[in-house]
């Protein structure tokens, strides 16, 4: 259930980054898996990894990757784990503007 509210915050972060920017079509879809390592007695969550895909129409890879990113590191899941959250842009399709 972790992985699922993380994945719903950092796509909800993101989208509205993207609104923010000026890009209010196209479609996010992301995942996350958690990993939980044994530590002493019970768990730890050691990592949360970040799977998305994206179709932006009109944004550029560079700029899409920066809101990504920020997305990332202000979503309020994110800042709840202590551990390893990475991201990984599996695709993007998007169009510099001319």
């Amino acid at each position: 259930q972790i992985a699922a509210a993380h994945a719903s915050c950092f796509t909800m972060a993101l989208s509205f980054g993207l609104a923010k920017l000026g890009f209010s079509k196209g479609s996010l879809a992301s995942k996350v898996a958690i990993t939980l390592v044994k530590e002493g007695d019970g768990f730890t969550i050691s990592k949360s990894e970040i799977w998305l895909d994206a179709k932006v129409p009109g944004m550029s890879g560079e700029d899409f990757e920066k809101a990504a990113v920020e997305a990332k590191l202000t979503c309020p899941i994110s800042k709840l784990l202590t551990c390893d959250v990475t991201l990984d842009i599996t695709s993007f399709e998007g169009s510099e503007l001319s």
